[in-house]
């Protein structure tokens, strides 16, 4: 097991799927945020969060909300 560091202002997340090289793929979610996709392999100081991963965002386009 590793522990993901969140981005700022994210409290909460889950990973979605791990490689053989162990690069880990996942969402953030926090209070108030949109949920972000997420990469990360373990070691590094941060997650690179995904371009184009703003569930809200996607919700959105798909329902016209």
């Amino acid at each position: 097991m590793h522990a993901v560091p969140m981005a700022a202002g994210y409290t909460a997340g889950s990973v979605e799927e791990v490689n053989r090289f162990g690069v880990m793929v996942g969402r953030l979610t926090g209070t108030g945020k949109p949920s972000l996709a997420f990469r990360y392999f373990p070691g590094l100081k941060a997650v690179t969060v995904l371009p184009g991963g703003e569930q809200h965002c996607v919700h959105q386009q798909l329902t016209g909300n």
